[in-house]
């Protein structure tokens, strides 16, 4: 299982059954900055290969528009083709619903 150190506000790696997990570590506002070194180390981990994404948002404090209009990008289903995210509170339940707009809006 390939893993890389939390460098910043999120640690990511690859399960077992090949999908990449990440975790946003507590107290995490993801800017654009965030946003673009976490996809960078995504697309390193996938090998070139689209792979599925379960990110756990439970902790994080915020997201900028830019950050999940980012994510939301159709350039950014080379490297992931499903993403779901763990939540446990109103706000992070927000962010998700938030980056799923996001990520529908830009691909219609």
């Amino acid at each position: 299982m390939e893993s890389t150190p939390p460098l910043f506000t999120t640690r990511h790696w690859v399960a077992e059954d090949g999908t990449i997990r990440g975790k946003v570590l507590p107290g995490a506002n993801y800017r654009i900055e965030e946003a673009v070194r976490s996809m960078e180390i995504i697309e390193r981990l996938g090998g070139g290969r689209p792979r599925a994404l379960l990110m756990d948002i439970t902790e994080m404090r915020s997201m900028t528009r830019e950050a999940r209009a980012f994510f939301g990008e159709p350039a950014r289903a080379h490297a992931v083709y499903a993403v779901a995210l763990i939540v446990n509170s109103l706000l992070s339940r927000a962010i998700g619903n938030l980056l799923s707009l996001e990520v529908q809006v830009m691909r219609t």
